[in-house]
């Protein structure tokens, strides 16, 4: 009997399974057969995504694996030690939520962190949108369904700057392309002249993708769900520390359909 080898496979954006010879494999890989994004290799390897890993992990994957490994029977590399790690970080954090964002602070926290710097003149948030922020923060994931005109965009942004406390963090949303020109206005005027968000398409995502360095940028529902597309989106927030937002994200209700599966893939990578 060999053992397993658990890697990550860049390429491929997955958690890569592989083995020689006979073993107790089988009831490992039956364990991701319903699962869509999970394909197989012939008969000693098989490719599944973190997320899929994440879900199936403590009720089905663990108790499979705490056998092999008890035997001996288990290699894993250096990134999948370190995808657990953060996995086990951000359950730790979920489990210590904060207190609520003291709401009169909002405005002054934000100024201090480079809001509004060089405009004409610094967004003031309303009370609602101060209100809802003190809110988005207690959760590591959370929705605003306010209605059309209340500002979400702008509590979007306020969300992003007091979570990641830093203007120079990374950023990725994805949006109907008709909500590109707001979200590139709205990134200029609450965050600062000088600040910017890169409209990511099919001719420049490679080069955007590889710099990994920390920016800011809005890619569509359909050109993020691309499966080739989403391995790059993925890669990079593999790397790079990145808030991941929806807008108009009733567009992913249907849980089955790929502009749903890949909002789901890119969630347990973003911070």
């Amino acid at each position: 009997m060999t053992k397993l080898s658990i890697d990550f496979d860049s390429n491929q954006a997955c958690i890569v399974f592989k083995w020689e010879g006979k073993g107790p494999w089988n009831q490992l890989k039956n364990t991701f057969l319903d699962t869509e994004d999970t394909h197989i290799e012939g008969d000693s390897k098989f490719f599944v995504r973190w997320s899929d890993f994440l879900l199936k992990w403590e009720q089905e994957v663990y108790p499979i694996l705490e056998d092999l490994d008890d035997q001996g029977l288990i290699e894993t590399s250096s990134k999948i030690e370190g995808l657990i790690e953060r996995a086990n970080k951000r359950r730790k954090t979920l489990e210590q939520r904060p207190d609520y964002y003291d709401e009169s602070h909002i405005q002054s926290d934000l100024e201090s962190l480079g809001w509004g710097k060089d405009c004409d003149e610094i967004r003031v948030l309303t009370k609602n949108q101060r209100r809802n922020i003190s809110k988005l923060l207690f959760y590591s994931g959370a929705a605003d369904f306010s209605v059309p005109g209340a500002g979400k965009t702008t509590e979007a942004l306020s969300y992003y700057l007091l979570k990641s406390k830093s203007l120079s963090s990374a950023l990725l949303v994805i949006s109907p392309l008709s909500a590109f020109s707001s979200w590139e206005e709205n990134v200029e005027k609450c965050l600062g002249k000088n600040q910017k968000i890169i409209r990511v398409n099919r001719k420049n995502i490679d080069s955007v993708i590889s710099t990994k360095k920390p920016l800011k940028m809005i890619i569509s529902y359909d050109l993020a769900r691309n499966p080739e597309n989403l391995n790059k989106l993925l890669n990079y927030l593999n790397e790079v520390p990145t808030i991941l937002m929806l807008d108009e994200s009733h567009r992913i209700k249907n849980p089955n359909s790929k502009r749903a599966r890949a909002a789901y893939h890119l969630s347990p990578f973003s911070t």
